[in-house]
């Protein structure tokens, strides 16, 4: 998965949950905000520490995220 600009992830914040960076803020709470109608210059009213740059940064990247379908290991034939 590739991160976005305003999105990073650190073991040492929030147990290394993807947040905005410079916060501890779930990008997905952000997005889920957005997704819900928020204008992204409204996203400070309820988190005063991100940007609106940072709330759009964290909406494309959670539509990634919903898009994203990970390689699957191929299956070992049955045995029989």
């Amino acid at each position: 998965m590739r991160l976005r600009e305003h999105v990073s992830v650190d073991p040492d914040v929030c147990g290394g949950m993807r947040v905005i960076q410079g916060t501890r803020v779930p990008y997905d709470e952000v997005a889920a905000l957005l997704r819900d109608g928020v204008p992204a210059e409204k996203i400070s009213d309820y988190f005063p520490s991100v940007t609106a740059m940072a709330a759009r940064s964290a909406v494309d990247f959670a539509d990634y995220v919903d898009t994203y379908d990970p390689p699957r290991e191929p299956r070992e034939a049955a045995a029989g």
